[in-house]
């Protein structure tokens, strides 16, 4: 019996997809219907779409970097102040906000990641931070070298997310590092 390539490659990627609990790719010699549009409205610049989240690679799973607690801080989501608990979640759309300044160079604009890490799985997402906040206060406690926003309220949706519980922290890199700043905030996805 001959498999040509493209079935071999064909039927490959289908049980990948499947291990992987997707079930939006057609078997072999199927076609896929192509989904209704979408109804949300379009996305502002400031406002990073779903898009923007995207998984993480395994090596940066569970805070890979050189820690940098000094760096940052995830002060609340969707409203609520973070504290010693997990905050839950009671919009899929919702906002995660504080600062960012790597204590390593002290400069304003170091490209930054926030990651959505699920506790008890060897999974997580990613997507940039974009400062667009004023916080004079964190640059004159931090030393800042220079101006610019470095707050930020990131707005992001969760909708993609399987339930459960998730460490929320800042990566960077600067200087030539990979850094991570993590403040022990969680978040619980109903």
């Amino acid at each position: 019996m001959f498999i040509s390539r493209k079935n071999l490659c064909a039927v490959a990627i289908a049980a990948l997809a499947a291990g992987c609990g997707h079930t939006d790719v057609p078997a072999p010699g199927q076609v896929q219907k192509p989904s209704p549009p979408a109804t949300a409205a379009a996305p502002s610049h400031s406002a990073p779409s779903q898009s923007d989240l995207q998984l993480l690679a395994p090596g940066e799973l569970h805070g890979a970097g050189i820690a940098s607690g000094d760096s940052c801080n995830v002060e609340a989501v969707g409203g609520s102040v973070f504290g010693a608990d997990p905050v839950a979640v009671t919009e899929k759309s919702t906002t995660i906000s504080g600062w960012f300044l790597s204590a390593v160079t002290k400069k304003v604009g170091v490209t930054a990641r926030l990651q959505l890490i699920a506790e008890g799985a060897n999974v997580g997402w990613q997507m940039p931070i974009q400062a667009s906040v004023a916080r004079p206060d964190v640059l004159s406690v931090m030393g800042g070298l220079d101006s610019g926003n470095v707050g930020f309220s990131q707005a992001i949706d969760l909708t993609a997310l399987p339930s459960g519980t998730y460490k929320v922290i800042v990566a960077f890199d600067d200087a030539g590092q990979k850094y991570v700043c993590d403040k022990e905030r969680a978040i619980v996805i109903p």
